[in-house]
C-alpha cells in the first residue's frame, strides 16, 4: 500500500508540473521503496524504469568528492597539501594564490576559482589541458577564506584524481566507486558505457500559458565531466547515500568511517548563502529540527536530480526528473493555472 501511495503521489506531482518522467527512491529502517512515473521522452511510449539514467548535473560532484576521499584514505592524496604538489599544470600559474589551493578548498568551494571556466573548444576531453588553461586565470579571493561555488574547482579535482589514479577520471570513478557499488556507469558525452542503459531526455517548459514539455539537447562541456558528467537513477543515488551512512555492506572497505566523517564535517568557512545551510567536502548541509541532512542538488539541461540522507536516522531519499520544473516535485503545492 505504501508503494501505491508513493507512486500515486509522484505521478500526480509530475502531472501537475508537466514533468514527463521521474524516479523516487526512499530508504529508511532498513527497507527501500522505489517508484517511477512517466516516459523518458515526451510524446513517446518509452516508460521510465528504475534503471533509467537521468542526467545528475552537479550531484556528480558528490561522486567525484567520494573518490578523492578514497584516494586520501589510501594515502595517495592529502586534504591539506597544495594541489600544486599533484598538478604539473599549475606550475607557473599566473596567480600566485593558486599555490595555496588544497583539496579541502576545492571540494568545499572555498578555493576562490571562477565558477564556470570553459575552454574555447567545448569538446576538449583533456583535463590536463583544461587545468593548464585554468592556471592562466586569476582567483576571486584568498583560498580558504569564503565560499564561492565553482564547477571549475571540481574539474581540477578530477584532474588530481587522474594524476593519483594514473587513469582518466571516468576510469577511476568506474573502477573505484561505481562498479564496487553495483552501479552501471553512464558518462554523458559518450564513453565505454554508452548504450548500456537508457538515458532520459531533458525537457524545458516555455514561459506563459503553455504547460507542454519540449525535449531539449544536453550540453556538458567535455572538460566538465568531474563536475556534472554523470547520469544515473534515484536508486543509484541512494546506494551512494548508503555508502556515506555506513549501511552499505562494503562501506568500511570502500570509504572507512574516518573518511566519511571528514567529508560530512561542516566547513566553518563555507557559508553557502541560500544554496544550503552549510557545506562539507562534496556534501551540502541542510538544517532540520532532527539534525542536518546531507546531500546535493543537480540541474542539467532539461532535468534535475536531488539527494538527501540523514546520518542520525539512516534515512535516504533521491528524486530524479527530466524537466526544468522537476525541482517543484519536492513541494506538494499545485502550480498556478492560467
Amino acid at each position: 500500500m505504501e508503494a501505491t501511495l508513493a507512486a500515486d503521489l509522484l505521478h500526480g506531482l509530475a502531472h501537475d508540473h508537466s514533468v514527463p518522467g521521474a524516479q523516487l527512491t526512499l530508504h529508511r529502517a532498513g527497507e527501500s521503496l522505489s517508484v517511477t512515473t512517466g516516459v523518458t521522452r515526451a510524446d513517446t511510449a518509452r516508460t521510465v524504469t528504475a534503471d533509467t539514467a537521468f542526467a545528475l548535473g552537479s550531484v556528480t560532484k558528490a561522486f567525484t568528492a567520494t573518490v578523492v576521499a578514497q584516494l586520501v584514505g589510501q594515502g595517495d592524496l592529502e586534504w591539506d597539501e597544495p594541489v600544486t604538489d599533484y598538478l604539473a599544470e599549475f606550475d607557473g600559474a599566473v596567480d600566485e594564490k593558486m599555490s595555496a589551493i588544497t583539496l579541502r578548498h576545492l571540494l568545499g568551494h572555498t578555493a576562490g576559482l571562477v565558477a564556470d571556466h570553459e575552454l574555447d573548444d567545448a569538446q576538449e576531453l583533456s583535463l590536463a589541458r583544461y587545468t593548464a588553461n585554468v592556471a592562466t586565470t586569476s582567483t576571486l579571493h584568498e583560498p580558504g577564506h569564503c565560499f564561492s561555488y565553482s564547477n571549475t574547482g571540481y574539474n581540477i579535482a578530477g584532474r588530481v584524481i587522474e594524476t593519483a589514479g594514473d587513469m582518466k577520471w571516468q576510469a577511476v570513478v568506474e573502477n573505484s566507486l561505481l562498479r564496487p557499488l553495483g552501479i552501471d556507469p553512464v558518462f554523458l558525452g559518450g564513453d565505454s558505457s554508452e548504450g548500456l542503459r537508457t538515458v532520459a531526455d531533458g525537457h524545458a517548459l516555455r514561459p506563459g500559458r503553455e504547460r507542454t514539455a519540449h525535449p531539449v539537447g544536453l550540453y556538458v562541456p567535455a572538460g566538465w565531466a568531474p563536475a556534472s558528467g554523470l547520469a544515473g537513477s534515484a536508486d543509484d543515488l541512494v546506494v551512494l547515500a548508503a555508502l556515506h551512512l555506513g549501511t552499505h555492506p562494503d562501506a568500511d572497505t570502500l570509504l572507512p568511517a574516518a573518511d566519511r566523517a571528514e567529508m560530512a564535517a561542516l566547513d566553518p568557512h563555507a557559508d553557502a548563502f541560500g544554496m544550503a545551510d552549510g557545506w562539507g567536502l562534496g556534501l551540502a548541509h541542510y538544517a532540520s529540527s532532527i539534525g542536518p541532512w546531507l546531500g546535493h542538488d543537480g540541474t542539467a539541461d532539461g532535468g534535475t536530480a536531488h539527494l538527501r540522507f540523514h546520518p542520525r536516522t539512516g534515512t535516504a531519499v533521491a528524486l530524479t526528473t527530466n524537466a526544468t520544473t522537476g525541482t517543484l516535485l519536492s513541494s506538494r503545492q499545485r502550480p498556478p493555472r492560467p
